[in-house]
């Protein structure tokens, strides 16, 4: 095995030579910083109805999450370039002064629509924190020990879904919502002042052309996609005429990208590394990946308050078996890629998360033994996100040089999130339109007349199943047929989920085959020099 830690480093990589010691304590404060994002998702989510109830916003408390990914998805690409040209550690801090930033502001708002706006900011800053995280910490690692640095993350996730939730609930409780964005704003103070002082540098920065007009047209046709997608989640007609000028301006937007990407200097995505087939194929399995994941969230929680009539403290613990999963198998990946290739790893991964959604579909009559059905469902399908985000991930790094790992590894974030929002955006869909249509089937009434103020007014009806004091009030039969309703609603999602993970096991398929080290990125032969020992042989490298 070849070892790529053992080749001289490009004149932008000086991270790998780091001694241990100062290399773990660069990873620590590398996995500090990320873990606002965690922190932030587990704790803003949990917070959400607080909020919603003191600024009088129900109608616009999704926008709080759809804001923030929106400039959170379509800043990654920049980010990971200005990180190829100027340095990780600069990246992240300006990443984590605009989380700083945005959550001191979201603790001040006075209205929805300020803490909107500071969303926004937050996301901007997450943009930078996510992808140059994941970047910096693949740098501190030689190829074949790269999957260590993914193992924190791994566990930084688990712990915050532990920890968070119950921090949450109780900074509420005892002082207000804005206490949680002021948390946040703590912990990315301390990760910016760790991140100066543990991680080093020497980056040579000759001039640059940096590809501004790029990534503003990819922020255009992202963005417009993006919020076309969130809007039609939300119950938008995906044909209204908002949506058609969305769709018409992502259009007309991703192809000026490409175009501008054949003829930038230095353009913001080489679409070189598109035809890279072990790129071009994680990236196609990443998109796959981040749909199963996101699909899980919204849906799972629903079934468990809304059929099972478990709390919500149940609905919210689902997410455990999940990533205690993710976790282990992110530790076996590692060996088990390296042994057999991305490409049996991927899809053994895609194969199993489909697996885990097939498993949601298992009958049980009583609600504990259909909740035991659920979390080892879910424990199957976090196993299955392990092997193909863990996988994924370490082939893009593996696969450029420094001097475009930014870039490589934000093009797979983006696909991620990309993808999540695609699925996402079908499978509500899907589940919105499927629902209105068992809650008729049933006799479920609906008090409107007009056809599709009738299936929404079904949907709203639903709601009720989701506490108990509506369940209560609810006629027997009627709470009976909400509930057959949805169940069989859920499992047809269910079952599109699996189809795709299906697919996603064929697009593994794209990727190429053989041990992962012969596609480990390997530096250009360097003239041997003239003295050596007698019989020494010189060293590949």
């Amino acid at each position: 095995m070849r070892e790529a830690g053992r080749r001289a480093p490009q004149p932008l990589a000086p991270a790998v030579r780091s001694p241990a010691p100062r290399r773990t304590l660069a990873l620590t404060a590398i996995v500090l910083a990320f873990s606002v994002i965690a922190v932030d998702n587990v704790m803003v989510t949990g917070a959400a109805p607080s909020i919603a109830g003191a600024l009088a916003g129900l109608e616009l408390v999704g926008w709080l999450f759809t804001a923030y990914l929106l400039t959170w998805t379509v800043t990654i690409p920049l980010y990971g370039k200005l990180a190829d040209l100027h340095g990780r550690r600069p990246i992240l801090l300006v990443g984590l002064g605009l989380f700083l930033l945005g959550s001191v502001l979201a603790a001040l708002a006075q209205s929805m629509e300020q803490l909107i706006a500071c969303r926004l900011l937050q996301g901007l800053g997450t943009g930078a924190i996510q992808p140059v995280a994941h970047t910096a910490a693949g740098d501190l690692f030689p190829p074949h020990r790269r999957v260590q640095a993914q193992l924190l993350f791994s566990i930084a996730y688990l712990v915050v879904s532990v920890v968070g939730p119950v921090l949450a609930g109780g900074l509420i409780m005892a002082v207000s919502w804005r206490a949680v964005f002021l948390v946040e704003a703590a912990l990315a103070l301390l990760g910016a002042v760790l991140l100066a002082l543990l991680l080093t540098e020497r980056v040579e920065r000759p001039s640059h052309y940096v590809d501004w007009r790029g990534a503003g047209l990819l922020m255009l046709g992202a963005g417009a996609l993006l919020v076309a997608l969130a809007r039609a989640t939300r119950g938008e007609d995906w044909l209204a005429p908002a949506q058609l000028v969305l769709y018409a301006v992502a259009a007309v937007a991703w192809p000026l990208f490409f175009w501008q990407e054949t003829r930038a200097p230095e353009p913001l995505l080489p679409l070189s590394l598109l035809q890279h087939r072990l790129i071009r194929g994680s990236y196609l399995v990443t998109l796959v990946v981040g749909g199963t994941i996101a699909a899980f969230g919204p849906f799972v929680p629903l079934f468990v308050q809304g059929v099972l009539e478990l709390g919500p403290t149940e609905a919210g613990l689902v997410a455990l078996p999940f990533n205690g999963a993710w976790l282990v198998t992110n530790a076996v990946a590692g060996p088990l890629f390296w042994h057999f290739g991305y490409r049996l790893t991927c899809a053994l991964g895609l194969g199993i998360i489909a697996a885990g959604y097939l498993a949601l579909l298992l009958p049980a009559r009583d609600p504990l033994v259909a909740y035991g059905v659920i979390v080892g469902a879910l424990l199957v399908l976090g196993g299955g996100v392990g092997l193909v985000n863990t996988a994924s991930i370490v082939a893009v790094q593996n696969a450029v040089p420094w001097g475009s790992r930014g870039i490589a590894t934000s093009g797979h974030q983006f696909c991620r999130f990309l993808g999540a929002s695609l699925l996402l955006s079908l499978v509500s869909t899907v589940v919105n339109t499927r629902l209105a249509g068992e809650l008729a089937v049933r006799g479920v009434e609906a008090l409107p007349t007009s056809p599709g103020a009738a299936a929404a007014s079904r949907i709203a009806q639903a709601s009720a199943l989701l506490t108990p004091e509506s369940r209560a009030a609810l006629a027997p039969e009627t709470l009976t047929a909400m509930q057959q309703a949805l169940d069989s609603t859920l499992r047809e999602a269910y079952l599109l989920v699996a189809a795709v993970g299906v697919l996603g096991a064929l697009l593994a398929l794209l990727l190429p085959g053989g041990r992962a080290e012969v596609h480990v990125w390997q530096e250009p032969e360097r003239p041997v020099a003239p003295e050596r020992l007698p019989g020494e042989r010189a060293s590949r490298r």
